[in-house]
Parts: structure tokens; C-alpha cells; sequence
């Protein structure tokens, strides 16, 4: 049998505790840690830029954005 207790803390709140054994595990978007943790990448979430139809950037060749294209934005 498996016991489950989540509760939302930012990663702040995170560190000491997962340091110090009192949490066994934590889901944070930082991975700069202190030396004594580790990570597991769990997922990657797709950023995306959302322009109004007609915009210059709603063209922009095979669909695919850098940021450079929007320096100027």
C-alpha cells in the first residue's frame, strides 16, 4: 500500500525540506538546486507566441519562430 500527501508549495518552500528528508519528492520548474538534489526532467511544455491573424508574425515560414524574429515586436 502506497500513502500519498501532496500539497502546493512554491520551490522555495521545496529545498530545505527536501534537503533535510522531511519532503521525498518535489515538482518544481528550477533546476538551478543545490549540489545535494538531483532532477528528472517529467515534461516539456511548449511556449508559444499567439499574434492576431494578418500579423507579420502569423506568416513567418514553416510556422517556426526565434526570438530574433521578435526583437523588433
Amino acid at each position: 500500500q502506497v500513502h500519498i500527501k501532496m500539497r502546493e508549495i512554491n520551490t522555495k518552500q521545496q529545498i530545505e525540506p527536501l534537503l533535510n528528508g522531511e519532503l521525498d519528492l518535489g515538482v518544481m520548474r528550477n533546476t538551478r538546486l543545490p549540489e545535494a538534489l538531483r532532477y528528472q526532467l517529467l515534461l516539456r511544455e511548449p511556449l508559444v507566441a499567439v499574434v492576431p491573424e494578418g500579423h507579420p508574425l502569423a506568416e513567418t515560414p514553416g510556422g517556426a519562430l526565434r526570438f530574433q524574429h521578435l526583437a523588433r515586436e
